[in-house]
């Protein structure tokens, strides 16, 4: 199971161009049935930075993990490491 979603990433306390984000990024998701696993992130558009609102995809290595427990417009947050670095909405379940 992938899913795309709309993502925000927070202004986190930085240069705005010292850090992107690209494909085959893996932060850990936290949503309401789940906390603290793991997903590619897949730009629409290749890269994104602080304060970007995007449009992504996410996979996941273990998909039976969330099948029935991700919905279409459950809320969720992505961390690297202890660093929550965006927000999002999943949109579409594939």
């Amino acid at each position: 199971m992938d899913v795309l979603a709309e993502v925000e990433f927070l202004k986190i306390d930085r240069s705005k161009y010292e850090f992107k984000y690209i494909n085959g990024c893996w932060p850990f998701i936290t949503y309401p049935a789940l906390n603290g696993i793991a997903g590619c992130m897949l730009l629409l558009d290749n890269e994104a930075f602080d304060g970007d609102v995007v449009e992504l995809e996410i996979k996941f290595y273990d998909k039976s993990i969330h099948e029935g427990k991700i919905r279409e417009g459950d809320l969720f947050d992505l961390y690297v490491g202890t660093t929550h670095i965006a927000k999002g909405r999943f949109t579409i379940i594939m």
